[in-house]
C-alpha cells in the first residue's frame, strides 16, 4: 500500500476499511456508542451528541420533512430562523462536510413531497419553536400531538402570530 500513488488520506481510508475501523453504525454499536435512526424513512443514522446550531437546525428540518412525508401531507411551508440553513436549502450550496449531506437529504425529501417552501423568520418571530426546544429538553420519550397544541405552547403561538 505504501507504493500506491494516491494521497495519504486515501491510503488512510483504505487501511481503515481493511481493518474494519470505519465509524459505521455496526462498529459504533459494537463499541457501545448509542446510535439512533434520525428518520424512519431514511437509511442514515445519527450519533447522539452535540451539534453546531446550524447542524441541529438542519437535522430538525430533516425530521420535520420525514414526519410530513409519513403523514402524507402536501403544500408545506417550513419556517426556520437559522439563516445558514435557509440559504443552504434555497440556493446552490457546496460544503465538504456532513452539513451538506443533511441539506442534500432535506432537498431530496422536499422534492419527493412536491410542494414545499422554505421560509426564514427572525428568531424573535419564532418563539413557539424555541419553547418546544426548551421544553423538549426536559421531556423523556417521544411526544406527538396532531390537532391541539399543549397549553404551554398556545401563548407562544399567539405571540408568533402577532409579530
Amino acid at each position: 500500500m505504501r507504493r500506491l500513488e494516491v494521497p495519504g488520506k486515501v491510503k488512510n481510508l483504505i487501511w481503515r476499511a481493511a481493518m474494519n475501523v470505519l465509524p459505521t453504525a455496526d462498529n459504533l454499536i459494537r463499541r457501545r456508542v448509542e446510535v439512533i435512526p434520525t428518520c424512519s424513512l431514511s437509511k442514515y443514522d445519527c450519533i447522539l451528541g452535540n451539534f453546531a446550531a446550524r447542524d441541529a437546525e438542519a437535522l430538525g428540518v430533516r425530521e420535520v420533512l420525514c414526519w410530513i412525508k409519513s403523514l402524507q401531507l402536501s403544500c408545506i411551508v417550513v419556517v426556520m430562523d437559522c439563516l445558514q440553513v435557509f440559504k443552504a436549502l434555497t440556493y446552490n450550496f457546496s460544503s465538504p462536510n456532513g452539513f451538506r449531506l443533511i441539506i442534500e437529504e432535506c432537498r431530496a425529501l422536499a422534492h419527493s413531497l412536491g410542494e414545499v417552501q422554505f421560509s426564514f423568520v427572525r428568531r424573535s418571530a419564532n418563539t413557539a419553536a424555541h419553547n418546544i426546544a426548551r421544553v423538549g429538553g426536559f421531556l423523556s420519550g417521544l411526544g406527538v400531538w396532531s390537532h391541539v397544541p399543549p397549553p404551554w405552547l398556545i401563548s407562544a403561538l399567539y405571540v408568533d402570530i402577532s409579530v
